[in-house]
This record gives structure tokens, sequence and C-alpha cells, in this order.
């Protein structure tokens, strides 16, 4: 959940009680890709930018595996996650993934950032 783009989104937009137990079961998870649940601090910075921004960025360091780092496993990608929201409630996200020798996320912003954010929208419309 904190460290790909749909998640992020997810858990920057949730209701506040919904973020509190997702945040709390990462905790108790134990599995190494959770363990930013344990820095609250890192938690209020992804939420800021996320919420700031009205989508997520998967972390820098995700090259697809949850649990290893990018030097372990990278597929070359990167994406851009938007939340669906009904007023408070998400109940769900949409992402976008794109080859990062194609677009960097100056250029995936520019190019993708409105039509996920449309998207989201018509689809929260049609719940």
């Amino acid at each position: 959940m904190l460290r790909s783009a749909s998640g992020r989104a997810f858990i920057a937009f949730c209701e506040d009680a919904v973020r509190e137990a997702t945040l709390e079961r990462l905790r108790l998870s134990g599995r190494p890709g959770d363990r930013w649940a344990h820095a609250p601090e890192y938690i209020e910075k992804l939420l800021s930018e996320t919420r700031d921004q009205g989508f997520a960025f998967r972390d820098p360091d995700f090259g697809g595996s949850f649990d290893q780092s990018r030097m372990g496993e990278d597929d070359k990608r990167d994406s851009m996650g938007v939340p669906i929201r009904l007023g408070n409630h998400v109940p769900g996200a949409i992402n976008i993934t794109w080859s990062r020798r194609v677009f960097t996320r100056e250029k995936a912003v520019q190019v993708f950032a409105a039509p996920l954010l449309d998207a989201a929208e018509q689809i929260a419309r049609k719940l």
C-alpha cells in the first residue's frame, strides 16, 4: 500500500478510520515492503504530497517487488495512481504504468495526470 502508486492514492484519500486500520495492519505484517508503516514522518509526508498533487507516484525505490528495493528487482517502470472518490469514501484507485525509458515523471504528469483524474471522476459519477 505504501510503495505502489494506487496504494498511495487510496491511503491518502480514504476515510480516516480505513487509513488507520490499514496502517495498523501493515505495521503487524513484518514484511520488508511494509516497513514504512512504522515511520509516521514518512507517512505524513507521503499523505501531504499525494493530497497536494491529487495523485501519487510509486515509491522511487519500488521496482516491482513489494519486498525488495529497486536494486534487487527493477521492472524499469513508473506509475501514477488516482483515487476514485465518492465524497470521503474511496472504493478504489486507478493507475497508469509506463516505461521510465519513455517518460520521465515530469512528462508523465503533463501527459497522464489530467486524463487519469478525469477518468477517476467519470468512474465515480457512474458508481
